[in-house]
This record gives structure tokens, C-alpha cells and sequence, in this order.
């Protein structure tokens, strides 16, 4: 697939990715485990119904759209910090939040301070 994903493309993507707790919560029993997070992606690759996408695109999209995320998180802490307003324009944002706000690591709050 080319490296062109609508929002629409990205936030399906997202729904079937919130679908697998294996890929994105570390508390589940399955998150270490490569088998079960091949299956899941096989599974998000054959939902996603796309011609030519690849397990590969799956995950590459999926790590660019976490980096995306944190990029945000780090503008809302930056406007807050300057007691102003951001909300984020991408329409996947609000559903990757509920999916891994919970899951950040402490550490990466104190990055967020640091913008």
C-alpha cells in the first residue's frame, strides 16, 4: 500500500486496533506474546479490506499514529503550561486516547512538563 492514509483509513484502523488488547495493553496476558500479536494483526490487516496493505503497513501506521499521538499530548501540556487552549484536529485522536492514555508510563508525564 502507499504511504497515503485518509483519516478515515487511520481512525478504522484505530477501532480494529483497540479490538486487540494483546497490541496495546501491557497488562494483558497475551502482550508478550509474538503469536498471539501476529494473529491480531493478520486479523486488523484482513479487517481493514484494503488492496495490497500488508501486516508491515498495519504496524508502520500504528507506530506512526502513536508518535502522532505523543506529539499531541506534548502541544496540550505545552498550551496548558501557557494557560491556553489545544485541542488536537486529527479525528483518531479522542480514540487512541482512550486506548493509551491509561497505559503511559510516568516517566513520559515528566517529559511532557519539559516542553
Amino acid at each position: 500500500m502507499s504511504d497515503t492514509w485518509t483519516e478515515d483509513d487511520t481512525e478504522k484502523l484505530i477501532t480494529f486496533y483497540g479490538q486487540h488488547q494483546c497490541l496495546w495493553n501491557p497488562f494483558h496476558p497475551e502482550f508478550n506474546n509474538k503469536l498471539s500479536r501476529y494473529k491480531a494483526y493478520r486479523e486488523i490487516k484482513s479487517s481493514m479490506n484494503i488492496s495490497g496493505l500488508t501486516i508491515c503497513d498495519c504496524i508502520r501506521r500504528i507506530a506512526s499514529t502513536k508518535k502522532e499521538y505523543c506529539y499531541e499530548l506534548s502541544k496540550i501540556a505545552a498550551a496548558i503550561f501557557c494557560e491556553k487552549l489545544y485541542a488536537p484536529k486529527a479525528k483518531w485522536f479522542r480514540r487512541m486516547h482512550v486506548l493509551l492514555f491509561p497505559h503511559i508510563p510516568i516517566s513520559c508525564y515528566n517529559n511532557f512538563k519539559k516542553v
